[in-house]
C-alpha cells in the first residue's frame, strides 16, 4: 500500500515538473505585424539550465547571498513573465531600438522594483535607464 502511494505522489510530481519545466505557450501575443526582426528567448530553458547548474555545484549551495530583506527580484516584480519573452524590432526604425512587451501583474511593485534598479522617472508612466526605458500602461510594460 506504501508502495502505491509513494509511486502516485512521485507521478503527481513529475506531471507538474513538466508543466513547470517543459510546456511552453508558444502564442505571440504581442509582435506587431510590422516587426521585421523577432527574437524569442525560452524563458523555461534558461530556468532549466539555472536549476541545472545549481544542483550540479554544491559547493554554492550554503553560500549566503549578500542581497538586502527590501530587495525584489524580477520574479517578484509584478512582472508576468511569458514562456517565450519575445523581442522585436519594427520596421523603419533605428538599429538600436528593440521593444518587448510584458504584463503586469502589480504596478505598483514594478515601480518599487524599477526605483530601486535606480531608474529615473522620465515623465508619467515611463522610467529611464542608461539606454533602456520601459513605459507603462494600464497592465502592460513596454
Amino acid at each position: 500500500m506504501k508502495k502505491k502511494i509513494v509511486a502516485f505522489i512521485l507521478l503527481i510530481l513529475l506531471v507538474c515538473g513538466y508543466f513547470v519545466l517543459y510546456h511552453s505557450d508558444k502564442e505571440l501575443k504581442y509582435v506587431p505585424g510590422n516587426a521585421d526582426v523577432v527574437v524569442l528567448v525560452d524563458t523555461k530553458k534558461a530556468t532549466r539550465q539555472y536549476l541545472s547548474d545549481f544542483l550540479t555545484h554544491p559547493s554554492q549551495w550554503l553560500k549566503n547571498g549578500k542581497t538586502s530583506q527590501n530587495t525584489i527580484s524580477i520574479h517578484k516584480s509584478g512582472l508576468k513573465m511569458p514562456d517565450f519573452l519575445q523581442i522585436f524590432h519594427i520596421e523603419n526604425t533605428g538599429f538600436s531600438e528593440w521593444y518587448c512587451v510584458l504584463e503586469l501583474e502589480n504596478k505598483s511593485k514594478f515601480v518599487t522594483f524599477l526605483k530601486q534598479e535606480k531608474f529615473a522617472a522620465k515623465s508619467n508612466n515611463v522610467f529611464g535607464k542608461d539606454h533602456f526605458l520601459s513605459k507603462l500602461k494600464e497592465n502592460i510594460v513596454l
